[in-house]
């Protein structure tokens, strides 16, 4: 199979799209600090669900109904036929009526693909 035509076969699959934020370095009135700027924007992806941790699952005795308002982590794997996403990126994936956002890792190739880890907490 051609690598092209791998590639645009396995984008038939990417249903979601992403909104793709970097921070970069501004200085106002000599104060540098991180702003998120936008890099792209409705970008067609896969969101595909990795693993759930809840906040008793770490080691902790708790017992779960104590937990009034429990630590969520949910890990998802991005999929992208030539976007290259960077470690630390801000992400929103839109998945029909669903927005999940998160923090990616680096992205890895494939041939025809990239895979990148999207790490989503809330508390």
């Amino acid at each position: 199979m051609h690598h092209h035509s791998y590639g645009l076969d396995l984008a038939s699959l990417h249903w979601d799209s992403m909104d793709v934020y970097r921070a970069h370095k501004v200085i106002r009135e000599g104060i540098t600090y991180d702003e998120l700027q936008p890099v792209a924007i409705g970008v067609p992806c896969r969101l595909s669900k990795r693993a759930a941790f809840g906040a008793n699952k770490s080691g902790t005795s708790a017992p779960k109904d104590t937990q009034v308002f429990p630590d969520t982590r949910d890990t998802f794997t991005l999929f992208t036929v030539d976007f290259e996403l960077q470690k630390g990126d801000r992400v929103r994936v839109l998945r029909g009526s669903r927005i999940v956002e998160g923090i990616a890792g680096d992205s890895y190739p494939y041939r025809g693909h990239r895979e990148t880890v999207l790490s989503v907490h809330e508390v």
